[in-house]
């Protein structure tokens, strides 16, 4: 898991400020920029953002799928060697359910509301769909890249 997440992970809401106090000097300079890239088609729009952390860089993408839509995902730059990539689904405000399939083309899985996927490096594209007919499903996925990739 990237540096970034997995030192968070076991945080409690009751001490994340003292935690984010503590370890400013690697916390505090983390920052959200314009995104690096967006795309719009139909059914679909995904915005790419860079952020850095502990002098570590990531690409954070957000894809919203109408409901029905599916969309192939590829890695735009290289991912790095020691990371993997990280795949959310969230229900749209005002919903709880989330039914995101992921396909590779060897096997399939789903999503459901507060689960997560990592994809290894090894897959290099896959399929996500929104099976809801109701409702939007927001994907985020999240993996560090090397400094010469941004």
């Amino acid at each position: 898991v990237p540096q970034a997440l997995g030192d968070r992970a076991n945080l409690h809401p009751k001490n994340i400020g003292d935690h984010l106090v503590e370890n400013r000097e690697c916390v505090m300079r983390a920052m959200l920029r314009n995104p690096h890239f967006t795309d719009r088609g139909d059914g679909y729009k995904e915005s790419i953002y860079v952020v850095e952390n502990c002098e570590r860089k990531y690409f954070v993408h957000f894809l919203k799928l109408d409901p029905g839509v599916s969309r192939e995902l590829s890695r735009r730059e290289n991912i790095s060697p020691d990371s993997l990539e990280l795949l959310q689904g969230f229900a749209e405000l005002g919903h709880l359910d989330v039914d995101l399939q992921i396909d590779d083309g060897v096997g399939s899985s789903s999503l459901a509301f507060g689960e997560f996927a990592v994809i290894p490096p090894v897959i290099t594209s896959y399929t996500v769909s929104n099976s809801r007919k109701d409702a939007p499903v927001l994907v985020y996925r999240a993996y560090e890249v090397s400094s010469s990739e941004i």
